[in-house]
């Protein structure tokens, strides 16, 4: 039967924020904004539905995942800068029992912003599920930023590829992520992998090498590497649990004594 249905997600933390938050093209943006999601879906034709509204990018795996369902407290680097934002705009979805995809077209002004150019940006991703608990996939974003007057339209081009194995116990995932913003490369990648013990305990690790500039030509030596050791106690799955994470940081030459201990303790229903 067809259907319409609607997401809205308020976050009333954000008006907590004292100090803005770089945004994927490297600019500073507010964080006060407590909307995030806001979209309407039709779902009337096979194996497809459709998003109009303000909703996730769809770039990169851990982004587009429900923060009740994380492996870590904190996502990885690159889901953090690159995916775990919003856009307003048009988005169909189709799946199919070995295949899914998205395909979106954005304003490409991010989270509660009006449209300040003609162009549209174009979000593709693509996973294929050939075997249970197997997913291998990756996706594609062109579009244009409006960095003002003086400066105009500059490119942006976002290429992930995913991969995620769930079974047996093993949790293990590999993402990639290559960026290009105004003629200045970023490159990221991560890898974990956990094992759940007596259905309850997960130890789970994570290395993760971020580059916000790998050209060379600016802020040279500022690549980050983080290895985090991770616990997770399942209480009633992911919905109820509790995680703590020791992260140990080397940023190349603006090396800082910063590893932290991070917890956490979710309920969710």
């Amino acid at each position: 039967v067809p259907s319409v249905k609607y997401t809205i997600m308020f976050d009333p933390a954000k008006t907590q924020a004292r100090f803005p938050k770089a945004g994927s093209d490297g600019r500073a943006i507010a964080d006060r904004d407590i909307l995030q999601d806001a979209y309407f879906t039709l779902d009337f034709l096979p194996h497809h539905q459709i998003d109009m509204g303000q909703f996730k990018i769809p770039v990169v795996e851990e982004g587009l995942r429900s923060s009740v369902k994380l492996d870590f407290v904190e996502r990885s680097l690159i889901a953090r800068t690159f995916s775990d934002r919003r856009d307003i705009g048009v988005q169909l979805r189709g799946q199919w029992k070995y295949l899914y995809y998205q395909l979106a077209a954005l304003n490409g002004e991010e989270l509660n912003a009006k449209d300040e150019n003609n162009d549209k940006d174009l979000v593709f991703r693509l996973i294929g599920t050939p075997l249970k608990g197997l997913e291998l996939g990756g996706s594609y974003y062109a579009g244009v930023k409006d960095m003002g007057a003086k400066a105009g339209d500059a490119e942006k081009r976002r290429q992930g590829l995913e991969f995620r194995f769930d079974r047996w116990n093993w949790a293990t995932k590999f993402e990639y992520l290559w960026a290009n913003d105004a003629n200045v490369n970023k490159r990221g990648w991560y890898a974990q992998t956990g094992y759940t013990l007596w259905k309850e305990l997960q130890p789970i690790v994570r290395y993760e090498v971020f580059d916000p500039d790998a050209n060379g030509s600016r802020r040279a030596g500022n690549k980050e590497r983080d290895l985090t050791f991770g616990l997770n106690w399942f209480l009633a799955g992911h919905n109820t649990k509790f995680q703590i994470n020791y992260t140990i940081r080397d940023e190349g030459r603006n090396e800082k004594s910063n590893n932290q201990v991070l917890t956490a303790f979710q309920v969710a229903w």
